[in-house]
C-alpha cells in the first residue's frame, strides 16, 4: 500500500483552541515532505505551524471501512 505524506500549514485562531488549517499539501516521499516543511519554516509569512500527517492510500471501501472501525472501537 502507499503511503501520503501530507502536510499541513497552521494559523492559531482567535479562541486558543482550534488552528485553521490555511494549506494542504501531499507528498509520496516523507523525506520531501520534511525538506518542504524545513523550506517552509525559514519564513513566517502566515502560518504559525507546520504538521505532517501520514496516511495509507486505498479505495474508498477500505478507507470506509477503516474509519468505520476506528468510530466504533
Amino acid at each position: 500500500m502507499t503511503q501520503a505524506f501530507i502536510v499541513l500549514g497552521k494559523i492559531g485562531t482567535n479562541d486558543h483552541h482550534h488552528d485553521a488549517v490555511s494549506y494542504v499539501y501531499a507528498f509520496t516521499d516523507p523525506d520531501e515532505a520534511m525538506e518542504f516543511v524545513e523550506l517552509a519554516q525559514a519564513h513566517k509569512d502566515d502560518v504559525d505551524s507546520w504538521e505532517i500527517l501520514t496516511e495509507t492510500i486505498g479505495t474508498a471501501k477500505d478507507v470506509y471501512y477503516r474509519h468505520r472501525k476506528w468510530v466504533e472501537e
